[in-house]
């Protein structure tokens, strides 16, 4: 594989991780005092991960944008 091809790869696990990681708590705990806490949890790890989630996501999408091909094949 290319360079170009495992950044796609790495941007594509990038671009999935945050919503399973920040929504995660909620959708498995549901309803009662867990649900308030998994939604607490969604909440206050949505807002830690978010500014990093999106510079990773301009780092990752110019390094794609960089490395791919420049002529069409």
């Amino acid at each position: 594989m290319t360079r170009s091809a495992w950044l796609r790869v790495v941007f594509a696990i990038w671009l999935v991780a945050y919503p399973v990681i920040s929504c995660g708590p909620a959708a498995l705990l549901d309803g009662g005092i867990a649900g308030a806490i998994g939604s607490f949890l969604s909440f206050t790890l949505g807002s830690i991960l978010l500014v990093p989630w999106l510079l990773g996501l301009l780092v990752l999408g110019g390094l794609v944008w960089i490395t791919g091909s420049r002529y069409p094949r």
